[in-house]
């Protein structure tokens, strides 16, 4: 009598091959830091601009202040970071980071060094 199970293969379904990138491990790296970087930056200029709205609203008083300052700063060191390690991006990658992203990038990390700047200048 046949019971109508199929037999299963035992043979094990090997795993999909990994992509292999035409970049260094390195150059992954570095390019990874930069984007975050990037991101960071980002993310702390959208916090300044909201500190400087309740400050112009008067939210908060001196504490509010404060912050703003401090996030501006760690904004303007990381976007300092952000602009050194892009040249170091460029020169290790065999393949650039798209260009949009690349003047994108530039003027996000420029734009809180430029506010501190002014600041000082002030």
């Amino acid at each position: 009598m046949a019971t109508g199970k199929k037999k299963r293969s035992s043979r094990k379904k090997s795993p999909k091959p990994k992509p292999k990138s035409s970049e260094s491990r390195s150059s992954d790296a570095l390019t990874v830091a930069w984007t975050v970087s990037l991101t960071a930056v980002l993310l702390c200029d959208a916090v300044v601009l909201l500190a400087a709205w309740a400050v112009n609203q008067e939210i908060g008083g001196d504490q509010i202040n404060v912050f703003l300052e401090l996030v501006l700063f760690f904004s303007a060191t990381t976007g300092i970071l952000s602009l050194v390690l892009l040249p170091v991006v460029m020169r290790v990658r065999r393949v650039p980071p798209p260009q949009g992203l690349v003047v994108f990038g530039i003027c996000i990390a420029a734009a809180p060094v430029l506010v501190v700047l002014a600041r000082v200048l002030r």
